[in-house]
């Protein structure tokens, strides 16, 4: 029996995850979240791990600070649950001889590329979000050296953000529905990702008990701006409305975006299939009841 323990079981990307999981054979998953134990608090967390986990043999951290507004001006707030947890976790799968998972962002990069990041280009982040992640990337390289760092972008599942309050999928759906007059940018490309599509990898990589260890870039195949993607929802959903282009310079705001943050996911196609970002959405919106 394979052993696997989700923190931030009860999130967007969790909820699929723990799902997943518990559909594969042999495995048992122990799912956690913040009312659990406080991840800011690395004594408490030390404490759980040794009292509540135990041996195992995974580690899937899914415990984010994923508002980027809020973490631009929560800096010491935000590397306190994207990255200073990541060295305890790491110490304990070594001091257990478990797997650790952690799941990262195309905000490490700066966004002047221009073409797709592979996981060999060099990061620079632009905001606290991406600082904050990177470190955690860094500490999970320096205190485990069984992981997998898996690399994601634009992320929309079934159960939303909490710290959004739902998706960009279900905010466009909702406010076209109203018939309010939707403004998008037009000016930022990445590439959307469902998260029953990560979860798919990682269950994956479990079941088959893969040792590749390392860093990995995954997200839907393609790319496209918001507003694209919002024309392509309306699409799919059959609704009609005004949806008016709009560039990412008319919303003042001190937070900095790549314009450009499209993953190369050529190394992770060796092991997995890596469907468009357009069926990443198509299925969303049937498990979500949109379409038939």
């Amino acid at each position: 029996m394979t052993k696997v323990v989700v923190f931030g079981a009860y999130g967007q990307l969790g909820t699929d995850l723990v799902r997943g999981l518990r559909a594969i054979r042999n495995v048992d998953v122990l799912s956690f979240d913040r009312e659990h134990v406080d991840f800011g608090n690395e004594t408490e967390l030390r404490a759980f791990l040794e009292q509540k986990v135990g041996e195992v043999d995974f580690i899937i951290n899914c415990v984010a600070m994923t508002n980027t507004a809020y973490c631009e001006e929560h800096c010491e707030e935000a590397y306190k649950v994207n990255a200073l947890p990541l060295a305890v976790l790491g110490q304990y799968c070594t001091k257990v001889k478990g797997r650790l998972i952690y799941f990262s962002t195309d905000y490490v990069f700066s966004g002047e590329k221009r073409k797709p990041y592979s996981e060999n280009d060099s990061p620079r982040p632009i905001n606290i979000y991406g600082t904050s992640k990177l470190a955690g990337e860094d500490l999970v390289r320096a205190t485990c050296e069984r992981h997998f760092i898996f690399r994601v972008s634009s992320l929309f599942g079934i159960a939303g953000a909490l710290g959004k309050g739902g998706n960009f999928v279900e905010t466009m759906i909702a406010k076209a529905q109203r018939r309010e007059k939707l403004s998008v940018i037009d000016d930022q490309i990445m590439s959307p990702t469902s998260t029953i599509e990560v979860a798919r990898v990682v269950c994956h990589f479990i079941e088959n008990n893969l040792t590749s260890f390392g860093t990995y870039h995954f997200a839907g195949k393609g790319q496209c701006s918001w507003y694209e993607f919002t024309k392509t929802i309306m699409s799919e959903c059959k609704i009609s409305g005004p949806v008016s282009r709009v560039s990412w310079k008319e919303y003042p705001s001190v937070l900095r975006r790549p314009e450009y943050s499209v993953l190369d996911t050529t190394k992770i196609a060796q092991l997995v299939t890596v469907p468009t970002w357009e069926d990443h959405l198509k299925n969303y919106l049937i498990a979500k009841g949109h379409v038939r």
